[in-house]
């Protein structure tokens, strides 16, 4: 049998050692950590800005730096004249039809300039005599005149003057010279430096200045005189048409001028616009003025009496079709039919002047129908208005 061994009674406390209680640790006196430093930002140690640097541009990019440019109505003008001339039937002052496109580019210039005035210059070469070759460079350079009014370029803008052979920009001895001789120029002017709407002084041909018997030219006398320094060259042109000597010319000269009352401005303005709106039509290659057309003939009547001290002149023109000479006869003609229209209607005879030009003043092609239909018309023009 096993021997069973008797428990011993274990006396709990005598089996091991008590731990030692939890120390109280005093907060009080425990040692804190040093606090975070506060910064003055104000007194750190900013570092050194940064220097400026001076650029330097090279002096070749400068000069490709873009500029704005201002439009030159005579730097663009004369870009055209340099690139054709306008052409002109020999002799005439008949407008080739090939010029058309470039004197509508001179056209659209003179629009993009409204403030300006235009002085359009005829020059001639030495080919005939000096009094021919001034009236047609005079002739030349009004129908250029007239074709830019034709398309809406005020008048009142516009001068056109005639210098014939007297101011050559090569020599009259070559055919290469002469043809550069026979020019048109256009020179811009200030508007402001014309007249105002009140009274437009426009200079006439030279050729109109009168002359007394005595040996030194009377230009004292001249009613509607302008006095005007010239230079030598005109001097000397003014010698050649008046078949003077040129020391008989004074170096202060008096230019004959006609004065034009605003009314008859007025009046000329009207007649345009009236007839920018309707068309005098006659029965085909007659005079006979179409019904239709009496309307605005009475329109126009009735501009008329509103400038009862202006004469006008009724001007006929043609498209090319038939004879030079049909063509004049028929226009002269019709111009003369609406005078007889006007002198029926009241407007004295004295005040009204017909003529005819036939086809050798034309505004458009005549090579299509629509050309043709515009050179057929007639114009009315109020003296000394242009």
């Amino acid at each position: 049998m096993a021997a069973v061994v008797a428990a011993k009674s274990i006396d709990a406390e005598v089996i091991s050692s008590k731990p030692d209680p939890v120390p109280i640790i005093d907060v009080d006196t425990v040692t804190k950590p040093d606090p975070i430093p506060i910064i003055d930002v104000d007194a750190v140690t900013k570092p050194d800005p940064i220097p400026s640097i001076d650029v330097v541009v090279p002096a070749k990019l400068l000069e490709k730096a873009p500029v704005k440019v201002v439009f030159s109505c005579q730097d663009a003008f004369k870009k055209i004249l340099s690139s054709g001339n306008i052409n002109f039937a020999s002799s005439k002052s008949v407008i080739k039809l090939e010029s058309y496109k470039l004197l509508d580019s001179l056209v659209t210039v003179a629009k993009k300039c409204p403030t300006d005035a235009v002085v359009i210059g005829g020059h001639s070469d030495s080919s005939g005599s000096k009094r021919f070759n001034k009236t047609l460079s005079a002739s030349r350079a009004n129908a250029v005149k007239e074709y830019l009014i034709n398309k809406g370029i005020s008048g009142n803008r516009l001068q056109s003057i005639g210098y014939g052979e007297s101011k050559p920009i090569a020599d009259n001895s070559t055919d290469e010279g002469r043809a550069k001789n026979r020019r048109i120029e256009f020179n811009v002017i200030d508007i402001k430096e014309l007249p105002s709407d009140s009274a437009l002084v426009e200079i006439q041909s030279i050729s109109q200045i009168e002359t007394s018997s005595s040996k030194r030219l009377d230009f004292d006398n001249i009613p509607f005189a302008k006095t005007t320094k010239i230079d030598a060259s005109d001097r000397n042109l003014i010698a050649a048409n008046l078949g003077a000597n040129v020391t008989n010319v004074p170096e202060t000269v008096v230019k004959k001028v006609s004065v034009v009352s605003s009314i008859a401005l007025t009046c000329q303005k009207e007649f345009r616009n009236i007839l920018l709106d309707g068309k005098i039509q006659f029965a085909y290659n007659k005079a006979d003025i179409k019904p239709s057309s009496h309307k605005l003939l009475d329109a126009l009547v009735g501009i008329a009496k509103e400038c009862p001290n202006e004469v006008v002149t009724i001007s006929g023109h043609t498209d090319s079709d038939g004879s030079e000479s049909y063509n004049k006869r028929l226009s002269t003609n019709r111009a003369s039919a609406v005078r007889a229209y006007f002198i029926n209607k009241g407007i004295p005879s004295k005040r009204l002047n017909a003529i005819g030009y036939g086809e050798s003043n034309p505004i458009a092609e005549n090579s299509t129908k629509e050309g043709k239909a515009k050179n057929r018309r007639i114009e009315f023009n109020v003296k000394g208005v242009k």
